[in-house]
């Protein structure tokens, strides 16, 4: 809001309270207009593109170091730790984590995103 009230008082000489307004007034509109969902599509993009990354990477880390066993051996190698994904954390911190990912499967129909989409 701040970027858009300094443009706006920068660009046609206006107050920044009235800047401020008009900003927040193209906000509105852009949103009313189908903005929201041109956001939830770019989001669900870059979410897609982050998910295949987070899938890719590993694949590629393994092919480059010559395998399953070699990549074990080369993380072993740097830290040990890094093998072990819950080391460190307490119990709290473990049924905290599982909860968020159950939470995600179980109580989030994806009806929901359906008719999300939909509108």
């Amino acid at each position: 809001m701040v970027a858009g009230g300094l443009l706006f008082e920068n660009t046609f000489g206006i107050s920044y309270q009235q800047a401020m307004w008009l900003g927040a007034l193209a906000t509105i509109i852009y949103t009313f207009l189908g903005g929201f969902l041109a956001v939830s599509w770019t989001d669900t993009v870059q979410a897609t593109l982050m998910m295949f990354a987070l899938l890719l990477t590993p694949i590629m880390v393994i092919l480059a170091v010559g395998g399953f066993d070699s990549a074990v051996t080369f993380i072993d190698n740097k830290d040990p730790a890094y093998l072990y994904m819950f080391k460190g954390l307490n119990f709290v911190a473990i049924i905290f984590l599982l909860g968020m990912v159950l939470r995600l499967w179980l109580f989030c129909p994806t009806t929901y995103f359906g008719t999300f989409y939909d509108s």
